[in-house]
């Protein structure tokens, strides 16, 4: 017997609930150090010249030691050439240190989870030559997840049980929002008031994708995931980016979208079956 999408869907959010229940939390890494050399300080900001093997990445939080003794720690704002990286202090001071050389530099890759996290979604009114996402709507897997809806209008808010372990930086509060126009969408990151955008395939425009801020964006192939199963129209996933969903956000909040996985983003979402 052939079992409907929604069943087969169904059947496999209780196993990843059960696998979540089986497995719990998991450990996060150590901080590690990573070489760098601290070049100068100007007030908040830290001048850092790292290896190129450190992979440093805008958002990640980085911890100055002298000796064994931490005494400051810095976000990563900008790295240039993979060989320069510029961080802000968030905590601690740099002021007293004279031999800035001296000093060890560790970086911690596994972010805490945000507060809040603001994501932007197209609504069902958006349809692409090769897309259409009918009653594009939130996916029950966020219950799974350990969220519950407190607000259903226009943005979306849901709040998290943090009793429900996650292999995930999954924040405290998600707020979500739909938009009618991708233009207002582009517009709402660039204005600060979402940290996510997520776009449907082939609808992202040149001015966002050749933003310095926004440019090195992530493109994650439609592969049948829960918000891509009732998709009307399109060619198959690939590499051509008119077949994948754009998310892109701040260079700051990289860190914690590596971390959930850009198909979790994709399939906080889910659309009704095409009409045949």
């Amino acid at each position: 017997m052939r079992l409907s999408w929604r069943t087969r869907w169904a059947r496999a959010v209780i196993t990843s609930a059960a696998l979540l229940v089986a497995t719990g939390p998991t450990s996060s890494a150590a901080p590690v150090e990573v070489g760098a050399n601290v070049l100068a300080v100007r007030e908040s900001r830290v001048y850092l010249e790292v290896p190129p093997s450190a992979a440093l990445q805008s958002g990640l939080t980085i911890t100055l030691l002298s000796g064994e003794r931490a005494i400051a720690t810095a976000v990563i704002t900008r790295v240039y050439d993979s060989e320069i990286a510029v961080a802000t202090l968030n905590s601690g001071s740099l002021a007293g240190v004279t031999n800035l050389e001296g000093l060890r530099v560790t970086v911690d890759r596994h972010p805490a989870p945000p507060a809040l996290l603001r994501l932007g979604y197209p609504s069902s009114r958006r349809v692409t030559a090769g897309f259409r996402c009918r009653n594009a709507r939130l996916s029950p897997a966020l219950e799974t997840l350990g969220y519950r809806a407190v607000s259903r209008s226009d943005p979306h808010r849901l709040v998290r049980d943090t009793s429900i372990t996650a292999d995930a930086p999954w924040p405290d509060t998600l707020l979500v929002r739909f938009f009618d126009e991708s233009a207002d969408q582009e517009i709402a990151l660039e204005r600060g008031e979402l940290d996510v955008a997520v776009f449907w395939p082939g609808e992202l425009s040149k001015h966002m994708r050749e933003s310095p801020r926004f440019r090195d964006l992530q493109m994650t192939p439609r592969t049948g995931g829960a918000a891509d199963t009732a998709v009307a129209g399109g060619a198959a996933a690939g590499a051509d980016p008119r077949n994948a969903w754009p998310i892109v956000c701040a260079p700051e909040i990289r860190p914690v979208v590596d971390a959930l996985g850009r198909g979790a983003l994709t399939d906080l979402i889910v659309c009704d079956t095409a009409r045949r």
